[in-house]
């Protein structure tokens, strides 16, 4: 019995110096994060200002996930489904004249051109964005990026 425990003393010491991994240079040195991913929104193109900004990695207002706590509730809507027909609690003057077709009561769900942002990454990034409501209720939002070469991003 004392020779099985011995064997089975030195057996786990020989595998444990077989598992060690040796730490080499480029693993302990972080090369990619926040500050090598960067964006540029369509109106600083406009603008001519290519100034990149970087991401947000807090976790401030993760709370306010529907649009109507995201404007600080000056909104309504049908009820506490995701996804139904939004107003603001006050009189907006119409932007247009003429018929509205009512497709700006969903304006707030809807990702607008000037909020899409051009990447720069050098590695590759994702932003998931989920939320699971009550009744099989649910939004998605996902965003990847990953540069090819230095002038073309997927």
């Amino acid at each position: 019995m004392r020779a099985f425990i011995f064997f089975l003393i030195l057996t786990c010491i020989g595998i444990n110096q077989f598992l060690t991994a040796q730490i080499l240079d480029d693993s302990t040195r972080n090369v990619y994060g926040v500050n090598t991913t960067r964006f540029v929104l369509e109106e600083d193109i406009f603008q001519n200002d290519t100034l990149f900004r970087s991401i947000d990695t807090s976790l401030v207002k993760f709370h306010l996930f529907s649009p109507i706590r995201q404007s600080g509730f000056t909104y309504q809507d049908l009820g506490h489904n995701l996804g139904t027909a939004i107003q603001p609690l006050f009189y907006a003057p119409p932007e247009q004249i003429g018929v509205q077709w009512g497709f700006d009561a969903y304006r707030p769900y809807h990702l607008e051109a000037e909020d899409i942002k051009f990447y720069d990454t050098k590695s590759p990034y994702t932003s998931l964005y989920f939320v699971q409501g009550g009744r099989g209720q649910q939004d998605i939002s996902l965003e990847f990026s990953r540069n090819i070469t230095p002038l073309w991003n997927f």
